[in-house]
């Protein structure tokens, strides 16, 4: 009898035990699964920041290689900036010399303007005697007089285009000593006709 008693205790004591074991592996389970999927979560997020990293780590290198590329940029762009003002410093130092050497060019022009206006007042002034001369009584009505004409016309048109000329100040001056040497040829080519005319 005290056998069996002795053999019921162990028995149960021994059910205890696995009770007890059963409940503290289902604790460890428990826990062990809370710890795996923390490292589950862990490994997730160190993947994800080691990509971070990584992409960090390209755009820094993209930015250290555009910094570089902006300083060569902004040196080559300092020379060239530098190689214009010293080419408009040169260009500067050639317009004043050529102002001055255009003021002496200009005082010439000027010179040979006012000499070529009083040739035309001369030559005007021959002009308006010879015309005054053919519109006298004394000349009659000789066959030369008709051509005398022809030549009197276009005389006193050249007269009145270098008049136009002379008076007109918005003009240039260029283009007055031009048009002024033109007038003077054509006079001088159809004067000694006129003479030998008369």
């Amino acid at each position: 009898m005290s056998f069996c008693r002795s053999h019921l205790r162990q028995r149960r004591t021994c059910e205890e035990h696995k009770a007890e074991l059963k409940k503290e592996n289902y604790h460890l389970c428990s826990e062990l699964q809370t710890k795996v999927d923390i490292n589950r979560q862990n490994e997730k997020r160190i993947n994800q920041l080691e990509r971070d990293y990584i992409r960090c780590e390209q755009e820094i290198q993209y930015f250290n290689r555009e910094i570089e590329r902006l300083e060569n940029t902004l040196k080559e762009k300092i020379v060239e900036l530098k190689s214009e003002i010293s080419t408009l410093k040169s260009q500067l130092y050639q317009a004043r010399k050529d102002v001055r050497d255009k003021g002496k060019y200009i005082s010439s022009l000027e010179k040979q303007l006012v000499e070529s206006e009083e040739q035309v007042k001369k030559l005007r002034y021959q002009i308006r005697s010879i015309s005054s001369q053919k519109n006298s009584p004394e000349q009659g009505n000789s066959p030369d007089l008709y051509n005398f004409d022809d030549n009197m016309t276009t005389i006193i048109e050249l007269a009145n285009a270098i008049d136009g000329y002379v008076n007109n100040r918005a003009t240039t001056r260029d283009i007055l000593i031009d048009q002024t040497q033109i007038e003077q040829m054509s006079l001088l080519q159809n004067l000694p006709r006129i003479f030998l005319a008369n």
